[in-house]
């Protein structure tokens, strides 16, 4: 099909008509490609590998999606903000 289309392009006398064929000749290329890649994919798929995680440390502990208790504890406490009054002195409300 490319290179039906190709040699279509290189016959035509217009500039226009041949950047058209070439452009699809390029397409059928492409989608031949994938086609192909397809098919050896199915032929021969990738090779799946499963590796567990090794954890070397002595004492490590891992608490994924757990926020830690200091963390916790500086989000949950109040925001306060002080005010300064008219005479002078602040406020905290």
């Amino acid at each position: 099909m490319f290179t039906k289309l190709a040699l279509q392009a290189k016959s035509q006398s217009t500039w226009q008509a041949t950047q058209v064929y070439t452009q699809l000749a390029l397409k059928a290329q492409s989608n031949s490609r994938a086609t192909l890649e397809a098919l050896i994919e199915v032929k021969r798929p990738k090779q799946i590998s499963f590796v567990r995680q090794a954890n070397l440390a002595q004492n490590q502990q891992v608490n994924n999606g757990v926020i830690p208790s200091r963390e916790r504890k500086k989000r949950n406490a109040p925001i306060e903000l002080i005010v300064e009054e008219a005479d002078g002195g602040k406020k905290v409300d």
